[in-house]
């Protein structure tokens, strides 16, 4: 005998197995979590009762998923922007006075720079955190540009000091000795200061300085040469006397 098949049976079990499925997939589907998972999540479940818009639980699960959607997009927004507002909040008002601005120990900046610091500061409406900050990018521009001048100047006297011992009038065999020469005359005549700017500035190894010392220590007797603290009994004779032997002649 032989069985038909009821078509309504058949459309039936289709519609089955297709729900089914697609509890599957919603089970498979991972728990949206963020802004763009909701929405994607809404768009799934919209199509998949699109597809089958008699299923009543599916149109059940596309509604709740694009209710989700909404209240994340809306508490995202809603976070956003408090924190904006707090930021704002945040943002205190210029003080009258930038009383706590502070240079290191030992900086070339002054007082003069605090000023501007806190007048600019002012003008910008920047909180005394940020003008300590614009004066700590000052200090650090300082330093930067003290270093490399300090660099150059090292470089400069070392090739003063090349030229001076190649120099034909007091180089070669006889630079140490006219070096030491030189010295006695800058230790002999020099004050505390102008000892300071020439080893600071590197101006001791210059040819042309030490020419003239070298020359002056050759017109003087080597007994009017002598270093600081030491004693001698030999008379002295000003310096004067040794360059213009008859100034003093009637």
């Amino acid at each position: 005998m032989t069985i038909e098949n009821n078509p309504g049976q058949e459309n039936t079990n289709a519609g089955d197995q297709q729900q089914q499925q697609n509890q599957q997939n919603q089970e498979q589907t991972k728990s949206p979590s963020t802004v763009q998972e909701f929405h994607d999540a809404a768009i799934s479940a919209t199509e998949a009762w699109q597809a089958d818009p008699s299923n009543e639980e599916l149109k059940t699960k596309a509604k709740e998923a694009v209710t989700k959607a909404k209240e994340s997009y809306a508490t995202e927004s809603k976070a956003r922007e408090e924190a904006e507002k707090k930021k704002k909040e945040e943002i205190k008002s210029p003080p009258a006075e930038y009383k706590n601005l502070k240079l290191p120990e030992n900086s070339p900046l002054g007082k003069e720079h605090l000023e501007r610091i806190a007048s600019e500061a002012k003008e910008r409406g920047l909180s005394e955190k940020d003008a300590q900050d614009l004066l700590d990018r000052d200090v650090a521009l300082i330093a930067t540009f003290k270093e490399k001048q300090i660099e150059e100047t090292k470089q400069l006297s070392d090739q003063w000091l090349v030229s001076s011992k190649d120099d034909k009038e007091f180089g070669g065999e006889t630079f140490v000795q006219n070096a030491e020469l030189a010295k006695r005359v800058v230790s002999r005549f020099g004050s505390d200061e102008f000892k300071k700017a020439v080893n600071e500035s590197g101006l001791g190894n210059h040819p042309e300085l030490v020419r003239f010392c070298v020359r002056i220590g050759k017109a003087m007797k080597e007994d009017q040469l002598v270093m600081p603290g030491s004693q001698t009994k030999s008379e002295k004779v000003p310096i004067e006397k040794k360059f213009y032997p008859g100034a003093n002649k009637e």
